[in-house]
Parts: C-alpha cells; sequence; structure tokens
C-alpha cells in the first residue's frame, strides 16, 4: 500500500495560520486597503469638483428661449428664429497671430498644419492700406474673429450655410465690443452676441447681432446698425497673394486645427435644401433645381448712395472688363464661389461687397441683370 505525504499540507497550513496571527502582515494589508480608500476618494472629489467646474451649455438646440436672450421684442418675423447649438458652440477666435504673406510658403514647407494653400478661399480684407487674410477653412471653425486692422477693430463673420462673409466694425457706441456665437439662427445664418454690452439694466440680456440683417435685432441696442467695411474679396489664396503681396494672413490655434479635420461644409452647399427657414423661401413648393439657383454664388452691393443690388457671380464673370476710372472691376469664378475686388485709382471706395449665396443676398436687394 502506497503511503501519503503529508509534508506538503502541513507546510501550507503553516503558513497560512502564521499569516493570520502574525500582526506585521495583518497591519500591512490594513495600509494597503486604506491607501486604495483614500485613492478612491480622491478620484470621486476631483469629479465632484471638475463636474462643479464644468459650465453647462447655454442653449437646448430645440427652444430658442433657452439661450437666455430677450427675444419679445426681435425685430424680425419670429419664426424665422431657430435654434442651431448652444452658445459658443465654436469658441470666437480673438485677435489672432498672424504670419506674413511672403513667408506662407516656407512656413507650409516646415510644417504639417498649413495655415492656407494657393487654392484655399480666403475672406481678403484691406483697411487703411493694411491687408489681411481670413482663410475660410479657419472662418468655419470658428464664424466670428475679432481682430484689428489697420488701426480698427473688425470682426470678421463667416456664415458656412450661406457661404456669407462680413466685416463691420467693432466700435459701436463709443464702446469696441466683443463678438461671440449665440447658437441661434435667423434666414440660415447665424446671430452673434455682444459679449460686452453696457446697459442701465446689468441684469438685462446681452444684444443680439444679425449679419444678414446688418444690425441688433434684439436686446439693449436693438435696430442699431453695422457699420460695413467696404471692398471685402472672398478669393483664392494665390490670387489674393498675387495682388496683395503684402498682405498678412490670420493664423488659427491648436483647437482651430483639431475643429478643423471634423468641419466640412461641402455636402451642405451642394445639397438641397436648407436646414433652417429663410424668410420667402417655400422649402416644400422649392425643388431641386430651384435650391441650385438660390445656393449659388453672388454678391449683395451698396454703393455710396445707399442703393443694394444683388449680383450672381455667373453675371459678374460675364461682365466686360471695366473702361472707366470710377470703376470697380470685379475677377469673379462660380465654379471656384470666389469675387475679388480690384479696387482701382479713381475707384468708389466706399462700395460694400457681401459675398455669399443667392438665397442670403436677396435679403439685402433685387437682382440687377447685366
Amino acid at each position: 500500500m502506497m503511503g501519503t505525504d503529508r509534508s506538503g499540507d502541513a507546510t501550507s497550513t503553516a503558513i497560512a495560520t502564521r499569516g493570520r496571527s502574525d500582526p506585521s502582515l495583518r497591519r500591512l494589508a490594513y495600509v494597503l486597503a486604506s491607501i486604495a480608500l483614500l485613492a478612491a476618494a480622491a478620484v470621486l472629489a476631483w469629479a465632484v469638483l471638475e463636474g462643479s467646474r464644468r459650465v453647462r451649455p447655454i442653449g437646448d438646440g430645440h427652444d430658442p428661449a433657452s439661450y437666455q436672450f430677450d427675444l419679445g421684442s426681435l425685430a424680425a418675423d419670429p419664426g424665422l428664429a431657430a435654434s442651431g447649438r448652444p452658445r459658443d458652440y465654436l469658441p470666437s477666435l480673438d485677435r489672432p497671430q498672424t504670419i506674413a504673406g511672403s513667408e506662407v510658403a516656407e512656413f507650409n514647407a516646415s510644417h504639417r498644419r498649413r495655415p492656407v494653400v494657393t487654392t484655399d478661399r480666403v475672406v481678403g480684407v484691406v483697411i487703411n492700406g493694411e491687408a489681411r487674410a481670413y482663410p475660410v477653412p479657419l472662418l468655419e471653425v470658428h464664424e466670428i474673429v475679432n481682430d484689428q486692422l489697420g488701426g480698427v477693430p473688425i470682426a470678421v463673420s463667416f456664415s458656412p450655410l450661406a457661404d456669407m462673409a462680413v466685416v463691420f466694425r467693432r466700435d459701436i457706441e463709443g464702446e469696441v465690443r466683443e463678438f461671440g456665437l449665440s447658437g441661434l439662427m435667423l434666414d440660415a445664418t447665424h446671430l452673434l452676441y455682444d459679449r460686452t454690452r453696457t446697459s442701465p439694466q446689468p441684469e438685462s440680456s446681452p444684444s443680439l447681432w444679425s449679419p444678414i440683417r446688418l444690425q441688433s435685432v434684439a436686446g439693449p441696442l436693438e435696430s442699431e446698425p453695422l457699420s460695413i467695411v467696404p471692398m471685402v474679396s472672398v478669393a483664392n489664396w494665390g490670387e489674393w497673394l498675387n495682388t496683395h503681396p503684402e498682405t498678412t494672413v490670420a493664423l488659427g490655434d491648436l483647437g482651430s486645427q483639431e475643429r478643423d479635420r471634423r468641419i466640412d461644409y461641402t455636402q451642405s452647399i451642394r445639397s438641397p435644401g436648407l436646414p433652417f427657414p429663410v424668410g420667402g423661401i417655400d422649402p416644400a413648393g422649392t425643388s431641386p433645381s430651384d435650391w441650385i439657383a438660390l445656393k449659388s454664388g453672388a454678391v449683395a452691393i451698396r454703393d455710396a448712395t445707399g442703393k443694394w443690388q444683388v449680383r450672381t457671380l455667373e453675371d459678374l464673370r460675364l461682365l466686360p472688363p471695366a473702361r472707366s476710372s470710377d470703376s470697380t472691376p470685379f475677377s469673379a469664378d462660380p465654379q471656384q464661389r470666389t469675387v475679388l475686388v480690384h479696387v482701382e485709382p479713381g475707384a468708389d471706395r466706399s462700395l460694400v461687397v457681401i459675398p455669399c449665396m443667392h438665397f442670403a443676398a436677396e435679403r439685402l436687394g433685387p437682382r440687377s441683370l447685366p
């Protein structure tokens, strides 16, 4: 009969018994358990603290009243005001850094993220002899830039759904103001809000500003007009640099670059329809071919007398070259959605040019045929 070796069992039992009775091991177990509990408590406390610090978004994407603006006296059809995303869903770009246009090619050669390339569209602005380009891909991820050019505080507004560029002065009612995205829409273009408003009633809501209406539409400064910067172009970067070799280019930040990877309005521009209501347009009665015309490239032009006219980019392309010294010729490309304003000697430098889709231009004036 084979014998049974119990030495192994005896050894294991002895170790287990010693472990249960050894005070030093028990203390070590208590210490480790305490450390684990403290670590868990610290993680929980950090999560609670971060949650309290996190600012909840203003605006629920459904009810315009949730955006905390006074819409009771909205200077527009209330049915045209719509909820987009929360307030400041895209941060404004404030006082951006710049680079000389002549240095862009060298910068692009040595950096993976390029601020602008030859075929990119830019919003081109010239004030008091100082030129600056704001790349459209950069504007699409901010929609509003608070800047200063030629000694003048300006805001560069870009509404992607209307492909609309409006540049206006920020010195209003004796105060230099800063603008942000309200999250609300009017006529399928964004509404801006005044972050630096002053009011006799501190608790009053900020003023809302409509680039497509060229004025404040709600708040303490309701109906106050915007002072529009004239002679604004939307051109390919290569074309703008060729005509303005002294230009600078506005740069984004790391956040701009990250958002640039996710935001693309190409499909929205090409597809029929709009996600928000527009005055005078019945979506149910608008055919796909009508949408093609309504979303085609155009410009709204205001002359020195204050009269508005609308020209499609195809109209401008077919115009004969300007011959008189008081003309302001345009270089337009309907396919690229670009219009470059040439400021010739003797030209009317007060001419306001707002590049946008045709439906947005018609909010400002009637179409003038070539």
